[in-house]
């Protein structure tokens, strides 16, 4: 089947060889090509996770620090009328 998908070729040793096969097995792919793919993807996704987990610590954070600063400016308001009162 013709793609525009650019080529990798690989020389894995062979227990690699083997556990791609039997990954291939395992997840009923019809070829090699097809169970490389799958794991590189999996691979990838699995690094990718760290980085979507701290995005969402980063904007959570942000968030926070945000209604921090509101609060903080709320007081500060409170402060200045308690002061012109005196």
């Amino acid at each position: 089947m013709p793609t525009d998908n650019p080529r990798l070729v690989a020389y894995p040793d062979r227990a690699l060889y083997e556990r791609l096969k039997q990954y291939q097995e395992d997840l009923g792919l019809k070829t090699l090509s097809k169970a490389a793919i799958t794991a590189l993807e999996d691979y990838f996704r699995q690094l990718d996770m760290p980085k979507k987990a701290e995005d969402n610590e980063i904007e959570s954070i942000k968030r926070e620090l945000a209604q921090l600063r509101q609060r903080l400016e709320q007081l500060s308001q409170k402060v200045v009328r308690l002061e012109q009162q005196l």
